[in-house]
């Protein structure tokens, strides 16, 4: 079994399981509220930061405090792990809609990409010198190393702390919410074979929606504009101001001595 066809086969299980639970289980409002609290920290913390601006773009240091942080949370979204999902995302950019694009949907079909369901074409040829970077990040090996592990003891301490109702809404959900909001950027802010803005997705997805600024600008931390807010580039420049400002040491990429 691949790793990707293992990811996968864990996001359909996710899916199948948090499904069945609402139809036979028992649930509340408070459920559903602790299921969007667990969904922002998951795509915030884990999606927006550590996998996508932080770990693929290089605005995080992956072996300072927030990039461990930020990886365990892009590690329970369950897109994958960080070497490959930074991988696809390096080729994505360069190749943006055309063939050797890894999830085109002009090339691949908006359904298809949309449910997570688009395969690497023949001509996209992943490149060793894409994650050279990764390869002596002591977080990234860790996570890529423990991938599942990690997942299975935060749904064990789900499991004690609040029972099966807190795997599926801590856990479950989240994890499923994840997946379609990346795939929902992938989608349909390339529709159109370009990348654009799209404001109900950046709503959905706490600032990834801006997609077309993105492209242009990959290594702006804070992506508003307009009427568009960006809450995890917001996020992250705050951050980034107060290393700066030396308020604090842990948060982005460590200054090397001279």
């Amino acid at each position: 079994m691949s790793a990707r066809f293992s990811v996968r086969t864990l996001q359909l299980l996710c899916f199948l399981a948090g499904t069945a639970y609402l139809f036979l289980g028992e649930w509340s409002w408070k459920s559903l509220v602790g299921m969007l609290i667990a969904y922002t920290f998951i795509f915030v913390l884990g999606v927006a930061i550590g996998l996508h601006r932080g770990l693929s773009h290089r605005l995080v240091d992956p072996d300072s405090k927030l990039g461990w942080l930020t990886l365990g949370f892009g590690t329970l979204s369950s897109l994958g792990r960080p070497v490959e999902w930074a991988l696809v995302h390096r080729m994505h950019h360069p190749n943006s809609d055309q063939e050797s694009d890894p999830h085109s949907p002009i090339q691949q079909g908006f359904w298809k990409v949309l449910l997570n369901l688009w395969h690497l074409p023949e001509s996209s040829k992943p490149r060793l010198s894409l994650i050279r970077d990764l390869m002596t990040a002591r977080s990234v090996q860790f996570y890529q190393k423990y991938y599942y592990a990690v997942i299975a003891g935060y749904v064990v301490l789900l499991a004690a702390a609040f029972g099966l109702p807190g795997v599926i809404f801590g856990y479950c959900w989240p994890a499923v919410m994840s997946v379609l909001g990346a795939s929902m950027v992938n989608a349909v802010c390339h529709r159109d074979g370009e990348a654009k803005d799209s404001l109900w997705v950046s709503l959905l997805t706490f600032g990834e929606g801006i997609h077309g600024r993105h492209h242009r600008e990959p290594k702006t931390v804070n992506l508003s504009h307009g009427v568009y807010f960006d809450p995890s580039g917001w996020l992250l420049a705050k951050w980034t101001q107060a290393q700066e400002e030396g308020e604090v040491s842990w948060a982005l990429r460590q200054r090397k001595q001279k």
